[in-house]
């Protein structure tokens, strides 16, 4: 399964992650691990929010990984500081330079949204090279 295809499917709240093009679907989580998670999502995100570091999600999130490998994972928990606030949309591009684009054509994996290109070079040249 591609990550085109993985993000054309209904949402759930199952849990389920895509490992390089393989859908792994997991059982739901026990009571206690859904405690636990949730202590945790309290702490952190009080923490956070006081020092206004960026923002904690709970699962079920998607997060992209690596869209051409078709790596997509749901973590218990994110947390995306506020300097990388910007890979935040109706899912979490960890690789600012996939997202999801829809055209004419039909969906696709396209380059990054929000950056322009020629900050994005500068961006580049700043960091020593990007990679795609």
């Amino acid at each position: 399964m591609t990550t085109v295809e993985y993000l054309e499917t209904p949402e759930t709240v199952q849990p389920r992650e895509l490992i390089y093009g393989e859908l792994h679907v997991a059982d739901a989580p026990t009571v206690t691990h859904q405690r636990l998670v949730g202590r945790l999502f309290k702490a952190l995100d009080e923490h956070v929010g006081t020092h206004k570091l960026g923002e904690v999600l709970l699962s079920p999130i998607d997060v992209i990984l690596d869209g051409p490998k078709a790596l997509v994972v749901q973590p218990d928990l994110v947390f995306v500081s506020a300097a990388r606030a910007t890979i935040v949309e109706d899912r979490i591009w960890a690789r600012r330079i996939w997202r999801w684009k829809s055209s004419r054509h039909g969906r696709a994996l396209a380059g990054p949204r929000s950056a322009s290109r020629s900050s994005r070079s500068t961006a580049c040249r700043s960091a020593g090279s990007c990679s795609r």
